[in-house]
């Protein structure tokens, strides 16, 4: 068979419509070859799954692959071997897929390539959102999506994308939330729709942002490492610096969480036997502790409930256990979640219900390699009200054998409920092609607005018969909005000063190709301005106009 002619960046091959597969021979003249492949990312898609496979499942061939940026040669993602890679993608954007063979067949080998787009479902209260934390050396942050599961399959629903990577987060009853992003030292607040509220530098930060909602007084609880001094700090939910101390501990807590009142800090060191202990941040000094800890064990996360109950997740000991605590510190009782791995480091985590509901609590642990377990716990007697597993992807690799077209979490991020629907239409978030995180809602799509030079002609009137415009056509949606684009034409007689009516132009359906957008009949004048706005969620690419008029004597 003659060799593949996809060989190199210069000569991928593109990626079609979603989902995409393609076979090829990459086998010739005793030589296994490394091909290329070529997505853009597309308006309404934030994401995709990458595979590659034997496709023939016999003989030696094993290929891998690398994930590359815009150039071709910046590596995104390094070579693995037979699990997916999933990715954020932004709009106009190039990457390239290079599929290596990691064991080689001289003889016979048949690779299948399948890219999948992640899933845009609608995302009602409840959800389930985990970000991702990209920690690598490589080039990953900035390019892995957080993801949105469904609780009552385990599966994804939606992803957001940009979203800031890192460990810790937390959101409030009103929906808002704050990320830790780990490659800048930042903390991220967000509205409830992912639009970015604001940006708080925490640099030098030498260890993680722990950051944990207060959500009786609708604040977020953070403590960060600077220079070797660990600080508590609060922050309004728009990210407004409330209060900041500096503590004498030896190191960044592992957990921490406010009291209802504001005025005390819990918090349990990073160290198994550590007890949970507390900070007055009306006199910043230390005070008593509030419990001791049994086996070794290492107080991964905590949760205030509104009536000063404490729930401390007990890890590094078997089984892992959630334990509830009085506001005196007595125990009052304790939840046997299971015998959890700990991948890479990643402790399980706990999360507040839905809109910050007192009756039931959440967890996030991992009973096996390469699964991610979510499970809701009502907190009067320890049922458990909900079990999924989910496929882990880790720094945006499957972690364990995941089939094509299956999406999955990280492991070591926060674990955070939604508690309101957020309104999407096409259910998807939708960013520009910017590296800063971005979102807009259904209600806020890009306004895009061309308007023309004064149109004159010696101050004579002029006659206009037919305005036509260039653009791109058959770039609709399927369905919903943006499935019957419109330009809106305005036109303004005294140069500017007012304006008339707009007329709706139709650009026509997907694939309407040759469709024409005029506008005839337009009347006359001295001073004409001609003025397009369009808004449809499409991918807009306006040219040119063409006018049909004719000049006047007066």
């Amino acid at each position: 068979m003659a060799a593949p002619s996809n060989v190199s960046a210069g000569t991928a091959l593109v990626v079609g419509a979603l989902p995409y597969t393609h076979t090829q021979s990459v086998t010739d003249a005793g030589v296994c070859y490394t091909v290329w492949y070529q997505y853009t990312g597309t308006l309404g898609q934030l994401g995709i799954q990458v595979s590659a496979a034997n496709a023939t499942g016999t003989g030696t061939y094993i290929p891998d692959i690398t994930y590359y940026a815009a150039d071709g040669t910046t590596v995104i993602l390094p070579p693995n071997t037979l699990t997916p890679i999933q990715v954020g993608t932004l709009v106009a954007t190039d990457y390239y897929i290079k599929v290596s063979p990691s064991v080689a067949d001289l003889s016979a080998a048949s690779l299948r390539v399948e890219v999948h787009p992640t899933p845009t479902a609608p995302v009602v209260a409840g959800y389930v959102l985990i970000n991702d934390d990209g920690q690598s050396g490589w080039n990953v942050q900035g390019h892995l999506p957080g993801v949105i599961l469904n609780p009552t399959t385990g599966e994804v629903a939606n992803i957001v994308f940009p979203l800031a990577q890192g460990d810790f987060g937390d959101i409030l009853p009103n929906g808002r939330l704050a990320l830790e992003n780990f490659a800048t030292d930042d903390l991220i607040f967000y509205a409830p729709n992912f639009d970015v509220v604001t940006t708080v530098d925490l640099t030098p930060a030498t260890d993680f942002i722990r950051v944990r909602a207060q959500n009786t007084l609708g604040q977020f609880a953070v403590t960060v490492r600077q220079s070797s001094v660990t600080k508590f700090k609060v922050y309004s939910d728009t990210g407004t610096e409330l209060l900041s101390r500096n503590t004498t501990l030896p190191s960044n807590p592992q957990s921490i969480v406010l009291s209802n009142d504001g005025g005390t800090m819990y918090y349990a060191l990073q160290v198994g036997g550590a007890a949970i202990k507390t900070w007055n941040l009306t006199t910043n000094t230390a005070g008593a502790d509030f419990a001791a800890t049994t086996g070794g064990a290492r107080i991964s996360d905590m949760l205030m409930l509104d009536n000063g109950e404490l729930l401390a997740m007990n890890v590094m000991v078997t089984p892992t256990v959630v334990k509830r605590y009085s506001a005196a510190g007595a125990l009052l009782a304790t939840y046997t979640i299971g015998t959890s791995l700990l991948p890479d480091g990643a402790v399980p985590r706990m999360a507040y219900d839905a809109a910050g509901g007192q009756a039931a609590f959440w967890v996030w642990w991992f009973p096996s390699d390469g699964v991610a377990r979510m499970q809701k716990i009502q907190i009067s007697d320890g049922t458990v009200l909900l079990t999924q597993d989910t496929p882990v992807y880790e720094e945006g690799v499957a972690q364990g054998d995941v089939a094509p077209g299956t999406f999955g979490a990280s492991n070591s991020c926060p674990l955070i409920i939604i508690g309101q629907p957020i309104p999407s239409n096409p259910p998807t978030f939708f960013v520009s092609s910017s590296p800063t995180p971005s979102h807009h809602e259904e209600a806020r799509y890009i306004r895009r607005l061309r308007r023309a030079p004064h149109m004159n002609n010696e101050n004579k009137r002029v006659f206009y018969r037919t305005f036509e415009l260039d653009l791109e056509r058959g770039q609709a949606l399927a369905s919903g909005q943006g499935s019957e684009p419109v330009v809106l034409l305005r036109l303004s007689r005294d140069g500017g000063q007012t304006w008339g009516e707009e007329q709706r132009m139709a650009v026509g359906r997907l694939g309407e190709y040759q469709a024409r957008v005029l506008a005839r009949r337009l009347g006359h004048g001295r001073d004409l301005v001609f003025e397009v706005v369009v808004s449809d969620p499409v991918a807009w690419s306006l040219v040119g106009a063409w006018l049909d008029l004719e000049p006047g004597t007066s």
